[in-house]
C-alpha cells in the first residue's frame, strides 16, 4: 500500500491522541499547574470547525492540510504537503491566562510530533513549526476563540 497524505494525517492524528493529553500534564507539572485543558479524543475535526458537534466542545482540535505543492523527480512527482494541528479554545475573561495555556498547547504538539513521529512508518522527514496564538471569530460559530498549534512541512513521492 502507498503511503499517502490520507494515511500520513491518520498517523499523525493517532500520535497526537495518543500523546498529547500526557505532554500537557508534564509541561502543567514542569510549570507548577495544572491549568491547560485536556483534549478529548471526539474532539478532533478534519479541515473545519463548522460541524455541529464543535462547539460542544471548550478545546478542540482541527487539523487538516493545504495544497500541496509539487516538483518532478525521476519518473514521479513528488508532493510537498503542509499539514496543521491547531488547537482551538473557548475565549474566557482570563484571556492573559489563556494565552499563555495556548503556548503550553504549541510546545506539547511540537514535542510530541517530533518525538513519537518515528514510530510510524512513513518514508518522509517532518519539518515542525510552531504557529503563534490567534484569536479568531469564524463565521456560523458562536462566540470567539483562541487558536495555537503547529505546521508540518513534509514531502511523498
Amino acid at each position: 500500500m502507498k503511503y499517502d497524505a490520507e494515511k500520513l494525517l491518520d498517523d499523525l492524528k493517532t500520535i497526537c491522541q495518543a500523546s498529547l493529553n500526557t505532554r500537557l500534564a508534564a509541561i502543567d507539572a514542569e510549570k507548577g499547574d495544572g491549568s491547560t485543558p485536556q483534549l478529548d479524543n471526539e474532539a478532533y475535526f478534519f479541515q473545519d470547525m463548522l460541524h455541529e458537534r464543535a462547539p460542544a466542545y471548550d478545546v478542540l482540535m482541527l487539523y487538516g492540510l493545504q495544497d500541496p505543492t509539487t516538483e518532478a523527480m525521476y519518473g514521479a512527482t513528488a508532493e510537498n504537503h503542509e499539514i496543521y494541528f491547531i488547537v482551538v479554545v473557548k475565549e474566557t475573561a482570563e484571556l492573559d491566562a489563556v494565552q499563555r495555556r495556548m503556548m503550553r498547547y504549541t510546545r506539547a504538539l511540537k514535542e510530541v510530533f517530533e518525538r513519537d513521529f518515528s514510530n510510524i512508518r512513513c518514508p518522509c522527514k517532518l519539518l515542525v513549526s510552531g504557529l503563534a496564538p490567534t484569536r479568531i471569530k469564524p463565521e456560523g460559530v458562536s462566540g470567539a476563540w483562541l487558536t495555537a498549534g503547529v505546521k508540518i512541512n513534509t514531502t511523498l513521492a
